[in-house]
């Protein structure tokens, strides 16, 4: 724990040095922003101060290269994060009360084929434990074998036993040998869907624990397809529960929903299928409508199942009315581990005007 205070100590000297590798560190600190993330920081600092301290000077070594892009006319709004473009994310689970957030590495103006390198720099500097080398040749690889969106990102998440980080890496729509070879070491020579080929879109890796997450879209899933998933990743047993979470979160007629839209999900595990999480995502307007309708069902749902979003109903106050279908909340993801109660997680970009 006190490494971890002192390499957070001394970030504010390293945003001196131009982190990102092709940003000139002679650019001025735009304060553009700035405050919005402020905000949204001290605003969960009431309920964990130290780990909101933490993410604080994390966020600042991670958006180093926004602040000081010389885009400054599009740096806040070019982001795929977020419907409007903001480069940070917060999300809120109902399993714990971390702090957790993904956030971009760079500004619009570096090419998002370079973005890794500039994310892998950036955790040199978070935390003990680098890339593994083979991990970051397999990553560069499957990153240049098509055209990209975004590259890289960051996530952390922060609680008072600590700082852990992940890396988020792009799949582009072309074949690659390699994250099929990603796909059979973590879950085995088997079809994910009979008669169907889910899209890996993207790859998460954790450097402190090896854990990989492989996350794919499809259009449209049945609960049979979702129970044979969960049998996948050795958890068949708890269909029943984590079917019934999403029934109560669509309110009605989940399975017809799930079946007629874009649907995500991923695979996270350990090397040798250990410490196994399966979930789904969708954007929350798709379930719950405006940011006011997903925040009322979110906390109707905390109040009934006796979940803790103090945190959230906190961060989300400025949203409480804001109707219309663009919306501040990104996705709501429900997540399976083995022996575990399924969770909601709820994904929101820092609101303005927090108090």
């Amino acid at each position: 724990m006190s490494n971890v205070c002192l390499r957070l100590s001394g970030l504010d000297s390293n945003l001196n040095q131009g982190l990102d590798l092709n940003v000139d560190s002679d650019l001025a600190i735009s304060s553009r922003g700035h405050r919005t993330i402020s905000q949204a920081i001290a605003s969960m600092g009431k309920y964990a101060p130290k780990p909101a301290a933490r993410a604080s000077a994390a966020l600042d070594l991670i958006l180093d290269g926004v602040y000081r892009s010389s885009w400054q006319e599009v740096a806040w709004e070019f982001s795929g994060l977020t419907y409007d473009g903001f480069p940070v994310e917060f999300a809120f689970s109902t399993a714990d009360n971390t702090i957790r957030y993904t956030a971009e590495v760079s500004g619009p103006e570096i090419d998002s084929a370079e973005r890794l390198e500039i994310a892998e720099r950036k955790l040199e500097l978070l935390i003990d434990v680098p890339v593994r080398k083979e991990i970051s040749e397999i990553l560069h690889k499957i990153l240049l074998s098509g055209p990209l969106k975004f590259g890289a990102w960051i996530g952390g998440r922060h609680n008072s036993g600590g700082d852990r980080y992940k890396l988020y890496v792009e799949v582009p729509e072309s074949d690659s040998s390699e994250h099929e070879c990603l796909i059979r070491d973590m879950l085995g020579d088997v079809d994910l869907l009979p008669g169907r080929k889910p899209r890996l879109q993207m790859i998460g890796y954790e450097p402190s624990t090896s854990q990989l997450e492989l996350y794919f879209s499809i259009n449209g899933i049945e609960f049979w397809e979702i129970k044979r998933l969960l049998s996948l990743a050795g958890m068949k047993n708890q269909c029943s529960g984590f079917l019934s979470l999403i029934e109560e979160a669509y309110g009605h007629r989940a399975e017809l929903a799930l079946s007629q839209s874009r649907v995500g999900f991923s695979f996270s595990a350990k090397k040798g299928r250990e410490d196994m999480v399966f979930s789904i995502f969708k954007p929350a307007r798709s379930i719950f409508g405006s940011d006011k309708s997903i925040r009322k069902r979110v906390l109707e749902l905390a109040e009934l199942k006796g979940w803790d979003l103090k945190c959230y109903e906190t961060h989300s106050l400025p949203v409480a009315e804001r109707e219309g279908g663009d919306t501040r909340h990104g996705m709501v993801s429900f997540v399976i581990k083995p022996e575990s109660q399924p969770a909601l997680s709820i994904y929101l970009r820092p609101p303005e005007d927090l108090s």
